[in-house]
């Protein structure tokens, strides 16, 4: 935990020149323009922008292209970020061939084995002046952490997540990443730590230029809470991996007649991560139950039971939020069995 001020912090947030600079260098690829058809970039992107474009032509941006053309996505970048060493110069902070073992997907692997990333990303820090640029966004950076503490201390997310999962696995870290593209969320994760990295609040192009800066404040809403509830939640609900794993083979009829839509069942291939995916929103709207409000947690069901076709979801939320009637801390394994019984509801009535 981290103490600031006389409290103990359980969400650390992390302003480090490791993911400011994978972000910088994806700035260089096709990744920077997602999201961008409505909505507008963070101010401080056209600094960084104009820093990291120096560098068009770098080993380390032509790699970030080719990677990003041949499918993979910025979250992997992220993912083998989390290994690194917080500040230049980059290193891994674990050797290679253990590295190897951990959770990153097969191509990333591959791209471990075969190629310096840490000496590449600190060549390119380095050639682009990031560290300097960065000192000169000193203020700006204060202000966007500052921003994050204030969102989460609105909604005590700390201490709910507490009262809900108990004592985390892993040291849970908040990274703010200003330049990626609007409301863009990652969940990376290392040997020893859980990482939230979140983009920008989402500004609507329509929005008058006087008024957008008000409208890029991180602690602005729910918004920000929210993420941070729910990939911080995958972090805990993996303690009972195995039990999940048992549900979803047990289930497998109930997950065949699920009719999904839009992104959902491309982003998530099988009823396992389906599931998982089910039980961490559920787990949301009953963190907006009794933190935001009863109705914010009824309208997030309805949106993403009609959206996905979710219709497991709100047995599943209401079960949770009876057994919280009490105050009573569910932890991982509650929440599983709670998810049991109510796609046994489900199948039977």
């Amino acid at each position: 935990m981290h103490r600031h001020q006389g409290r103990v912090w359980m969400i650390h947030i992390e302003i480090s020149d490791r993911f400011r600079t994978t972000a910088s260098c994806l700035l260089l690829t096709s990744y920077a323009d997602e999201n961008l058809e409505h909505h507008v970039a963070h101010p401080m992107r056209a600094r960084v922008l104009a820093a990291a474009g120096s560098q068009w032509n770098h080993p380390c941006a032509e790699l970030f292209r080719e990677q990003v053309s041949a499918g993979r996505f910025g979250s992997d970048f992220y993912s083998l970020t989390a290994w690194l060493s917080p500040s230049s110069p980059f290193s891994y902070t674990v050797p290679t061939e253990q590295l190897a073992q951990a959770t990153l997907s097969t191509p990333m692997k591959k791209f471990v084995a075969e190629s310096d990333y840490p000496g590449l990303l600190t060549s390119f820090c380095q050639d682009a002046g990031l560290p300097e640029l960065w000192r000169s966004l000193e203020a700006e950076w204060t202000q966007v952490r500052d921003q994050c503490r204030a969102a989460l201390g609105r909604y005590d997310v700390e201490n709910w997540m507490d009262s809900f999962w108990g004592r985390s696995p892993k040291r849970l870290v908040l990274v703010p990443n200003p330049t990626d593209p609007p409301t863009f969320g990652f969940g990376p994760s290392n040997r020893t730590e859980a990482l939230c990295i979140i983009g920008p609040p989402a500004v609507a192009k329509s929005t008058p230029e006087e008024g957008r800066n008000e409208l890029f404040d991180y602690g602005r809403g729910d918004s920000v809470a929210d993420l941070v509830v729910h990939e911080f939640g995958h972090t805990y609900l993996v303690q009972a991996r195995e039990a999940i794993t048992i549900l979803a083979g047990q289930t497998e009829d109930v997950g065949q007649a699920l009719e999904l839509k839009d992104w959902f069942p491309e982003m998530y291939g099988d009823w396992t991560l389906r599931l998982q995916e089910v039980i961490l929103r559920a787990v949301q709207a009953v963190w907006r139950a009794e933190r935001v409000s009863r109705d914010s947690a009824d309208a997030f069901i309805q949106e993403q039971t009609h959206r996905f076709g979710l219709a497991l979801l709100p047995s599943i939320y209401r079960l949770l939020l009876d057994r919280r009637k009490t105050g009573e801390q569910l932890r991982p394994e509650g929440v599983v069995e709670t998810a049991v019984a109510a796609l046994h509801q489900s199948r039977y009535s």
